[in-house]
């Protein structure tokens, strides 16, 4: 069984949201316009706001929990952030419902493919994405602490059957977040006879 909570609920004092979305009144909050990416005297990469640090990337005790300290997001693009050769953030964007244009979109849909292709273009989107609806998408609609609704869903925008998926989810939320597969399946180092597979390993880096 899998419980999924919000970091910024259950550890208002650890965690940051630095987002151009509003987010709850309660959560510690800065916008991103106020928040700085900057690389610390011993190489680790962090945040600070008006001179105030906010946290790191990649040291901090919450991440073994499987908890990043802090969301760091942009709007329509986040770009990857790194720690030397670290990636601690993957790419994500943020794509509406708008952005499909129009078409008839149900059954085998032609204006389906060509609206993804088109999307996928505008944002240099890879194949191999996660979904999930926005903060924005799930305050409005009364899901935030439903599990279904906030745990990513995997995505291959070459398949039909996920396009359908995605576009289904797109339509329910009006907005989607979409972060990058990283590494994606060709790049899994985990290999076998019939196939690449993938493992998560956590554990907690100290600088000394």
């Amino acid at each position: 069984a899998h419980t999924t909570v919000r970091i910024f609920d259950a550890l208002p004092q650890q965690a940051v949201f630095a987002s151009p979305q509003r987010g709850n009144p309660r959560w510690r909050s800065f916008p991103p316009a106020r928040a700085e990416v900057f690389i610390d005297d011993e190489g680790d990469v962090a945040l600070r706001a008006n001179g105030e640090y906010l946290g790191s990337f990649a040291r901090n005790w919450i991440i073994p929990l499987g908890f990043h300290p802090f969301q760091f997001g942009l709007t329509p693009h986040t770009p990857r952030l790194r720690c030397g050769r670290v990636i601690v953030q993957r790419r994500a964007w943020t794509v509406s419902i708008e952005e499909m244009g129009a078409g008839n979109f149900s059954g085998l849909s032609r204006d389906l493919i060509l609206g993804v292709e088109r999307l996928r273009a505008a944002k240099d989107l890879p194949r191999f994405v996660y979904i999930r609806p926005t903060e924005q998408a799930l305050r409005r609609s009364g899901a935030e602490g439903r599990d279904k609704d906030t745990k990513p869903v995997f995505i291959d925008l070459e398949s039909y059957l996920f396009l359908e998926i995605f576009h289904r989810w797109l339509t329910k939320s009006g907005e989607l977040e979409i972060t990058e597969m990283l590494p994606a399946p060709d790049d899994l180092w985990w290999r076998e006879a019939d196939g690449r597979r993938t493992f998560e390993l956590r554990t907690l880096m100290i600088p000394r």
